[in-house]
């Protein structure tokens, strides 16, 4: 049985994302919010605009890492999810309300990524247009062994928040991400899930919005790596915050 300390991270980041407006705080401890792109490693910058949809130069990488870092998450991930299609649900992985998963479900499940461009700004980060086979080269591959499908990269497009009804209907609530300044391992890729999170949500959530609301509204945290190995990341620092929150609207 999977750890709970592991489902309540994307769960409260899935209610605040749905249910925004009954909601006052949210505190999570390296959340869990995208199981799509584990294997396929990451460390994408947010560099784009959901006004344009001309690619910019990009940023620096601040945060990379591979598949070999989150083998312990993508073990994880077979036993919560034996289907992909599953993990492809926002309410799995709540990026996904934010932007497009950047690949086609695998075969012969669902693709989550089938919302039209008129549901998307523009071109999120990752905008590579890069196939990871090509369909005149492995052709004959393909049909003499119909399993050897490889995933196809597509434009992280990010998503209309809310999907449904003008954006001053709903009010994120106050968010804090609590992650560990670790380099390497699981901490890193939990890291580099809690940033670009944040960044999505004060892009988002906040679009039009002055940047300086989006950055009181939302927030992310880097603690100490020790405290992750104490099995209590975050857990101080949280109640301290939501304490904070509700002394200031007493």
């Amino acid at each position: 049985m999977p750890p709970p300390d592991r489902l309540g991270g994307p769960l409260a980041t899935s209610l605040a994302l749905t249910s925004p407006n009954a909601i006052h705080s949210v505190a999570v401890s390296e959340p869990i919010v995208d199981w799509v792109s584990l294997d396929s490693g990451s460390g994408e910058d947010d560099s784009s605009s959901p006004e344009t949809a001309i690619p910019i130069k990009r940023k620096p990488k601040p945060y990379q890492y591979t598949s070999t870092d989150a083998k312990s998450l993508l073990s994880l991930r077979s036993q919560l999810f034996p289907k992909p299609d599953s993990y492809f649900d926002p309410f799995a992985s709540p990026t996904l309300f934010l932007r497009a998963p950047g690949r086609d479900c695998p075969q012969p499940y669902l693709d989550f990524d089938d919302i039209s461009d008129s549901e998307a700004f523009g071109p999120y980060d990752d905008d590579t247009h890069t196939r990871t086979h090509s369909f005149s080269s492995s052709s004959t591959e393909e049909q003499e062994n119909p399993a050897v499908l490889r995933p196809v990269k597509r434009r992280k497009v990010l998503r209309r928040w809310p999907a449904n009804g003008p954006p001053e209907s709903a009010d994120l609530p106050r968010f804090r991400v609590f992650v560990s300044d670790d380099l390497e391992g699981e901490g890193m890729v939990l890291r580099q899930q809690g940033v670009e999170l944040v960044e999505l949500m004060r892009k988002v959530c906040f679009y039009g919005q002055e940047k300086e609301v989006a950055e009181m509204r939302v927030g992310v945290d880097v603690l100490p790596g020790r405290q992750r190995e104490e099995g209590m990341l975050g857990i101080e620092e949280a109640a301290r915050w939501l304490a904070q929150r509700q002394e200031e609207d007493a």
